[in-house]
């Protein structure tokens, strides 16, 4: 597994763009807490919370299809730009 952090893969990363996420909590959470000595119970989190340093962390279909038509839209505008610099050379 890369050492790279999620943000620097994924972008800003959230509880909620992870396939993992559920409003009755967090399985993966409540398994790493359970191995750290900790008793078995329910993980909560916010959607909203940051996700960059949990290490069960992938990214749901959504957040991944939303990254790629970011990342489309990006390169495109990038095209256009450099065809618009190039008729004005």
């Amino acid at each position: 597994m890369s050492a790279m952090p999620h943000s620097a893969r994924y972008g800003d990363v959230r509880c909620a763009h992870c396939e993992h996420f559920d409003e009755d909590g967090c399985e993966q959470a409540a398994e790493a807490l359970l191995a750290e000595g900790w008793p078995r119970a329910a993980v909560l989190v916010d959607e909203a919370a940051d996700a960059d340093r949990c290490p069960e962390f992938a990214p749901s279909a959504d957040y991944s299809l939303g990254r790629d038509e970011e990342d489309s839209a990006r390169e495109a505008c990038a095209r256009l730009t450099a065809i618009a610099h190039f008729k004005n050379w």
